[in-house]
């Protein structure tokens, strides 16, 4: 599968993933349906809810691969890239991925592309809640270093809600080129084509969930239209 999302994201389409907070086995099946019906490209699960970081390595997501096996299937441990990377996932994505300045040398918090199995690495640069503060005049020169790294770049808002500054997502697109960009806060169906010509990739939670960790189907079906519909009109 990570073959696959590798030359989706070659090919410049742009991929809606819901983040789904790991509550309960139930809120988990219900999004797992709404992403489905959705035509979401696959979803993020991350441990911020009642189950471990374990029990979904060795339940949902085994169950979601035999259920679900359309969808791609990332993964955030947070705090324990290792754990999530060692699960082999289609994608790990790390919040902090240790890409800090763009004028010294920096230390991954991943090993290079050929250690780390099937899982592509989308990494957080310049991402809400991570020290330092990124410099504005900074972002283009971080994005183009952070490239050599992983294989998305992902960025944030200033805080999780909150909606990217577009000239941020512009700049990030600037020192990137053709490099896959993604975003992981704020993305909702109201500010969406804001950020649509410069982002590859949307991570999403907040704005589509009816409750933590509960899909609204609506919601989510409204927004993965609105990407997706960019691409046809794209072409």
């Amino acid at each position: 599968m990570s073959l696959k999302l590798k030359e989706q994201l070659n090919n410049k389409k742009k991929l809606f993933f819901p983040v789904i907070h790991c509550v309960s086995g139930d809120c988990i099946d219900h999004s797992l349906k709404v992403a489905y019906e959705a035509s979401a490209d696959g979803v993020i699960f991350i441990d911020q809810g009642d189950l471990s970081a374990r029990e979904i390595i060795e339940d949902i997501i085994p169950y979601t691969r035999k259920n679900y096996n359309d969808l791609f299937i990332g993964l955030n441990i947070l705090g324990d890239h290792w754990t999530a990377l060692e699960a082999q996932p289609d994608i790990v994505w790390t919040d902090s991925s240790g890409i800090l300045n763009p004028k010294v040398q920096n230390f991954p918090v991943l090993p290079p592309s050929k250690y780390r199995g099937d899982s592509l690495w989308f990494g957080g640069v310049a991402f809400k809640y991570q020290y330092p503060i990124i410099k504005k005049e900074d972002w283009q020169s971080l994005a183009t270093e952070a490239a050599k790294h992983m294989d998305v770049v992902m960025t944030s808002g200033n805080e999780t809600g909150c909606p990217i500054d577009p000239e941020k997502a512009m700049t990030f697109r600037k020192g990137l080129g053709e490099y896959p960009l993604g975003v992981a806060s704020g993305v909702a169906i109201e500010n969406v084509k804001l950020i649509l010509p410069y982002v590859d990739v949307f991570f999403v939670a907040s704005s589509i969930e009816k409750s933590f960790g509960t899909l609204d189907l609506e919601k989510t079906k409204k927004l993965s239209s609105l990407i997706h519909y960019y691409n046809h009109d794209e072409k």
